[in-house]
């Protein structure tokens, strides 16, 4: 008998916990609301941030390989590259290299006399 009484006893608060359950299953259902509106919001900032760093990091390559570019080029204007000779395996570059100012040195004095 006892125990009836206190399952009554207990229906009587049902309405009661029933509305805490609720408002409590309402508040939670604004915090998730909030925080998927704060995650699709940080979504479409890191995606533009994404953006803007991308943008940045092909503008300022595009910039370095233009200095890279004009510095070769720079470092290139007293050299001459030659190409077509044969190197043969018994002569080093230097003797290369001097055989070839040796035939570039005749070839001067040639037009030299010539002109």
């Amino acid at each position: 008998m006892k125990s009836e009484l206190k399952k009554l006893g207990g229906l009587k608060d049902l309405p009661k916990k029933i509305e805490c359950h609720e408002i409590q299953l309402s508040n939670i259902f604004k915090e998730i609301t909030t925080i998927k509106s704060n995650m699709d919001h940080l979504k479409e900032e890191n995606a533009q941030l994404k953006k803007i760093n991308r943008d940045l990091l092909e503008e300022k390559n595009a910039k370095l390989d233009s200095q890279l570019n004009e510095l070769e080029q720079y470092g290139r204007r007293l050299k001459l590259e030659i190409h077509g000779i044969p190197m043969p395996d018994n002569e080093t570059n230097a003797e290369v290299q001097e055989k070839v100012v040796q035939v570039l040195k005749k070839i001067n004095n040639y037009y030299q006399r010539c002109y």
